[in-house]
């Protein structure tokens, strides 16, 4: 009788096994596909600019010789032109990235003159080699100055700048560090 049982089970696995297998790779994939490390959910990332310039996207590229760029895309929804003066019109203060402190980083928008429904790319390079652990949120703080223009002319703008701030919250993992243009 224990025979029996015995290639009765034996039967039963051989005979089964595929869908055990199937299961177990469908499992995989799902697991694999849900894109964040560790199985946790990732947070969306959240950035608001004020006034009348929506934020499209704020996302790091990839660390590379320690250095960690941060790029934050929006249009000017403004009416008028606006210019981004020199190398030093963006400012954005991280918290323990790149050092260990709080720091402000300079940097540029492009294009420097943006007529209304441009989109501008703002982008500064964190320097140091510390990175938040994967999964964690970053909250980071900018700012931008630029002079508005009464004319499609870098000419027709008023020499007295404007500064607009705002936030970025984004999940700091592979999908934030890809490489960028």
């Amino acid at each position: 009788m224990r025979t029996n049982n015995a290639q009765s089970i034996v039967e039963m696995l051989s005979t089964y096994s595929w869908a055990l297998l199937v299961v177990s790779i469908f499992i995989a994939i799902v697991i694999m596909l849900s894109g964040s490390p560790g199985g946790t959910p990732e947070s969306p990332t959240v950035c608001t600019i004020q006034p009348l310039f929506p934020c499209l996207d704020s996302t790091f590229g990839a660390a590379s010789h320690n250095l960690i760029p941060f790029y934050l895309t929006f249009i000017n929804n403004l009416r008028t032109p606006i210019y981004f003066q020199g190398a030093n019109s963006f400012n954005l203060t991280t918290t323990d990235i790149g050092t260990v402190a709080t720091e402000s980083t300079l940097g540029t928008c492009m294009p420097d003159f943006a007529p209304p429904g441009t989109q501008v790319v703002c982008n500064a390079n964190v320097v140091g080699p510390i990175e938040p652990a994967y999964g964690t949120n970053v909250n980071l703080l900018f700012t931008f100055t630029y002079e508005i223009c009464s004319k499609n002319a870098q000419s027709s703008c008023a020499p007295g700048l404007y500064v607009t701030s705002g936030y970025a919250t984004l999940s700091w993992s592979t999908a934030n560090t890809a490489d960028l243009p």
